[in-house]
């Protein structure tokens, strides 16, 4: 049976008992699944990942009802990107056809007839997510963590292990692909603030990475690889600098403002000594990257080469705290000025990137002082262990590496 007949099957259930993929036919279709994408998401950011597949032709499977559900969509009428800040479209994308989608029920015919599968969910649904495609995976096929925390290749990797999963999968990471994303005009439309012309993508074998990058050419203007996994993860300037910035508004209300109808932002952040606790993480950042022979660029530069490139608007930011208002709500806390926002950013960074970015410094023998004293002062405001609910290297699954091992594993 070809692609293009199990896709005209109206019924999915029809589908599954006359036509199913069986595991013998599984490395015979490979070669017919290379523009079939299955996105693995109930948010609005892996709907918006499922249009942008789909405005380039490619056959989309979104599957939905994951362990993190922001909510039922209607139907979609409308697409638009727009500027990180801007309220007009600078592009609406044609809805020829809409994305498929399908309950984690039928997670075995998602993944089946996916050449690639593009998973986005926080790092913490790993685990559920692993379990759920596990015994569904193909060899040969491409797994894409969009927006992948620091480390997330190697966790993935990891949890596919604990299951015996001995399948051949290449596992990929992905910088943040947009600023943001939301519906208006009562859920009819889908707006994508802030598309990044560029985004940094690393995977565990430098080469076998590299080999695929047309799989993720639709999502991408602009790849850039990384020299490892590593290097890419403390690259990622926003979720070093959105806690820092969080914990600075629990302890001041140091507060900001946004016009949504100003092209330009009006966050204030007036308190200066915010920017001297970024600037003390920043050398935290740097110090790690040297241990582990990586070359990261100053915070300011990694924002305008990453977050701030590109766009119909240029932006040269002369400091960081100007990097930072430019980039608009994506980046900042919300358009909520509220302090549960905040509270709500810092732990989940603390838990996706600050505690493994910790472990890795202990690792390396490199001290972090600002790190550890933001980690401790959150979990006594939040009243919550965060230092032991975090991720670490046993979540990478690196426990008994030294340092020299971990480098040569990077770099392989």
């Amino acid at each position: 049976m070809v692609m293009e007949d199990l896709y005209k099957v109206n019924s999915l259930d029809n589908a599954i008992q006359s036509s199913a993929i069986t595991v013998s036919d599984r490395n015979g279709v490979k070669s017919r699944l290379q523009d079939n994408f299955c996105v693995l998401g109930s948010s609005l950011n892996a709907r918006a990942v499922a249009y942008l597949l789909t405005s380039d032709n490619n056959k989309v499977i979104q599957l939905e009802d994951l362990s993190s559900v922001e909510g039922n969509f209607g139907i979609i009428n409308k697409v638009e990107i727009r500027s990180r800040c801007g309220s007009h479209p600078l592009q609406q994308i044609k809805l020829d056809k809409e994305p498929e989608s399908f309950s984690a029920g039928h997670v075995g015919f998602a993944i089946g007839n996916s050449g690639t599968v593009m998973i986005c969910e926080n790092s913490t649904n790993y685990g559920a997510i692993t379990s759920l495609i596990a015994p569904h995976l193909i060899d040969g096929q491409v797994i894409c963590l969009i927006n992948a925390p620091l480390g997330a290749a190697f966790e993935f990797q990891h949890n596919l292990r604990k299951l015996d999963c001995n399948t051949r999968v290449v596992v990929m990471e992905l910088g943040q692909l947009f600023s943001g994303v939301s519906l208006e005009e009562n859920g009819q439309t889908l707006v994508i603030q802030g598309v990044h012309s560029r985004v940094s993508v690393g995977g565990l074998m430098r080469n076998g990475t590299r080999r695929h990058f047309p799989n993720i050419s639709t999502l991408v203007k602009a790849i850039v690889p990384a020299s490892n996994v590593i290097e890419r993860g403390l690259s990622d300037v926003v979720r070093f600098v959105r806690p820092a910035l969080a914990f600075a508004h629990l302890l001041s209300e140091d507060s900001f403002s946004f016009d949504p109808q100003s092209i330009k932002p009006t966050h204030t952040f007036s308190n200066p000594y915010s920017w001297q606790l970024i600037a003390g993480l920043e050398k935290e950042v740097q110090a790690v990257a040297r241990s582990f022979g990586c070359v990261i660029p100053d915070f300011l530069r990694l924002f305008i080469e990453y977050p701030l490139y590109g766009e119909g608007h240029e932006v040269s930011p002369q400091n960081l705290k100007e990097a930072f208002c430019s980039h608009g709500t994506g980046l900042a806390l919300g358009s909520e000025n509220s302090l549960e926002v905040s509270a709500r950013v810092l732990e989940a960074d603390i838990a996706e990137t600050l505690t493994l970015f910790e472990s890795l410094a202990s690792l390396s023998r490199t001290p972090v002082p600002v790190t550890r004293s933001i980690i401790d002062l959150a979990s006594v405001m939040l009243q919550k262990p965060l230092a032991n609910s975090g991720r670490t290297l046993e979540t990478l699954g690196l426990v008994g590496f030294d340092l020299p091992e971990i480098i040569e594993l990077i770099n392989a």
